[in-house]
């Protein structure tokens, strides 16, 4: 839904996922952040497990590491700027002639995510991957 800026696309989406081995996921893909903020976006990522947790923050980048049976924090700092990082990543590949961080393959599986997403809410219900082509076809 468009709640935040004048666009011809979503800027905020909420999904709830279970996956195929058993955990429950949120992905929270918003655009949530007002024109004035210091930077682009926003991207954290959080995982929580039976025996530790683990907090990822891209601004600054920040591992956050959570372990139970040790009752210990580990924190780790990484690059200061991503979108250097990832544009010099694909880059090497290239010249280097070798397989991108992030493949065609792993753009693909998160088209297929976003498409189920549209057909859940079509359907006003779960929706299973893989898509078949009738699915794809029927998300746009």
């Amino acid at each position: 839904t468009t709640k935040l800026y004048p666009i011809k696309v979503e800027d905020c989406g909420l999904l709830m996922l279970e996956m195929a081995d058993g955990p429950f996921v949120s992905l929270d893909a918003s655009w949530s952040r007002p024109p004035s903020y210091k930077i682009w976006g926003n991207v954290v990522m959080e995982f929580k497990g039976t025996k530790s947790n683990l907090s990822l923050d891209c601004f600054p980048t920040t591992l956050n590491i959570y372990q139970n049976k040790t009752m210990r924090h580990t924190t780790l700092s990484g690059g200061d700027n991503f979108d250097r990082e990832m544009i010099t990543a694909f880059v090497d590949a290239i010249i280097n002639n070798r397989e991108p961080d992030i493949s065609g393959e792993d753009g693909y599986k998160a088209l297929e995510a976003a498409l189920a997403a549209y057909q859940a809410i079509k359907r006003r219900q779960p929706v299973s991957l893989p898509l078949s082509l009738g699915q794809i076809r029927a998300a746009n």
